[in-house]
């Protein structure tokens, strides 16, 4: 309906003006424009043919709002009882009295505490007034959903988003619902990745009937490896169904909420009175995104040369004098998830140089993402293999810088290969120089503090325990008695 114009709105103010001041509308000489009687329905139900208060409180209705409107402004508006005494007497209920016209009757159920319902729509009549009264008998009015109502329609203790009933689409208070958690067992692209380098904001757990969702879908949080437990209500099995009765749907979204994997998806059963457990098996892999994910391999090398310093690189850092190893060369292989080898060139489509790099390497982009692993070994000045990983390679993740830790190659350590000659090599240190390896002495107050060894703890300092010569570095007879000498 079109709004009234200024003048309009004017003209409409001082018509009621005039008719308030003759007292027109002042009640007891009201001859009414129109009268009404209404009835009450729920969303899918026939109407309700009100025969006592009872019926309306059985709904959570309590008054009923009429406005007549014209011209999109309210001229008049009052509130009657849900069951008026007239609907007692078989009566109808007299309306206000209007000027002649053309209206909208709206009619808006109220609660309880006179207060509207949330996302309930009125009822809407035509209204042609030209003297004589009325009849509008055939109002149906909309009842709010049970969820909605302000009544415990169960009697369990819990009203409308309270009772966890109404957490479905369609749900209802008197709904049988049972505790079901799902245990999402979550690993992805073999859990060397992140979710935030692939753009992952969460997984979506959807809960179907059918393709009928039966209630709001839960946000999972994302892991690379791990698993997420996820708790909720649902309604027992449908009557007639004992197994395989649901579906559960997964998808990994982005932060925009849109889909970037395929969905997986499988069966379950509610049963009633019992929380069932359910596990999902989230493994995600590269053909599981909507796009394939394309990423080369990117990492740096770091040489696990000795206890004063740690993991550094090619060339030991000089301000504190953490031995005097360089490494000169290194071996690459590359494995796919069977350990199958790989023959991957560099990201400018070359074969990676043999040199050591200070700086982090990359490979050329891989589209079939599964795990993939990067076996290192490096060679001191003399070509002696001082580091390796062949036996134990590292897996490294997409969209992800990895740090390959090294350790030394199992054995005698090569002559080439040490880390210093006296301590002053290792630091600021005492009988730090091994085996010419810088080793950081273990403190102790006794012998227990050092391990299942007896006369260990010398100095406040553990001896290093050893088998053989090898344990203790590169060096010859220095394993004396189960301690490196």
């Amino acid at each position: 309906m079109p709004a009234a114009s200024p003048s309009q709105r004017t003209w409409t103010f001082r018509t009621w003006k005039l008719w308030l001041a003759a007292g027109v509308l002042a009640g007891c000489g009201e001859s009414p424009s129109f009268e009404m009687r209404w009835q009450i329905a729920r969303a899918g139900d026939d109407p309700i043919e009100l025969s006592s208060a009872a019926d309306c409180s059985t709904v959570g209705i309590g008054q009923i709002r009429v406005s007549s409107l014209q011209n999109g402004v309210t001229v008049d508006r009052r509130t009657f009882p849900c069951y008026p005494t007239e609907f007692a007497d078989d009566t109808l209920v007299a309306g206000p009295e209007l000027p002649d016209g053309n209206y909208i009757i709206e009619f808006e159920p109220l609660s309880q505490a006179g207060r509207p319902f949330p996302d309930l729509d009125s009822t809407l009549r035509e209204l042609s007034v030209a003297g004589a009264s009325v009849t509008l008998s055939d109002i149906v009015l909309n009842a709010p959903p049970a969820c909605a109502d302000g009544i415990d329609n169960d009697v369990d203790g819990l009203v409308d988003s309270r009772d966890p009933s109404c957490l479905f689409p369609d749900g209802r208070e008197d709904i049988d619902t049972t505790l079901t958690t799902f245990f999402v067992q979550q690993q992805l692209l073999g859990g060397h990745t992140s979710c935030g380098a692939l753009d992952i904001s969460h997984l979506e757990l959807e809960y179907l009937s059918g393709e009928e969702p039966v209630r709001q879908a839960s946000r999972v949080d994302c892991l690379a490896t791990g698993t997420s437990p996820v708790s909720v209500r649902l309604p027992a099995n449908p009557e007639g169904c004992e197994a395989d009765c649901y579906t559960w749907r997964l998808t990994a979204v982005d932060y925009q909420g849109q889909p970037l994997t395929q969905a997986r998806t499988g069966t379950f059963s509610v049963t009633p009175g019992k929380n069932d457990l359910i596990e999902i098996d989230a493994t995600l892999v590269g053909n599981d995104f909507v796009e394939p994910v394309a990423s080369p391999l990117s990492f740096v090398l770091n040489f696990v040369s000795n206890d004063v310093v740690g993991p550094r690189g090619c060339t030991p850092p000089t301000q504190s004098h953490a031995g005097l190893l360089e490494i000169a060369d290194i071996n690459l292989r590359f494995y796919d998830q069977d350990l199958q080898e790989l023959p991957l060139l560099d990201a400018e489509g070359q074969a990676f140089s043999s040199k050591c790099p200070n700086a982090p390497l990359t490979t050329e982009t891989l589209s079939d993402w599964g795990t993939y692993y990067v076996g290192v070994e490096g060679l001191s000045n003399a070509g002696e293999v001082c580091f390796s990983n062949f036996d134990d390679p590292t897996p490294v993740g997409a969209h992800l810088t990895a740090s390959i830790a090294v350790e030394r190659a199992p054995g005698v350590i090569p002559a080439s290969c040490v880390d210093c000659q006296v301590d002053a090599d290792c630091g600021s240190c005492t009988e730090c120089c091994i085996g010419g390896v810088c080793r950081l002495p273990t403190p102790c107050n006794t012998d227990s503090d050092c391990g299942n060894c007896e006369n260990c703890c010398i100095n406040n300092s553990c001896k290093i325990i050893c088998e053989q010569d090898a344990d203790c570095g590169a060096c010859v007879d220095c394993c004396i008695d189960g301690f490196c000498e």
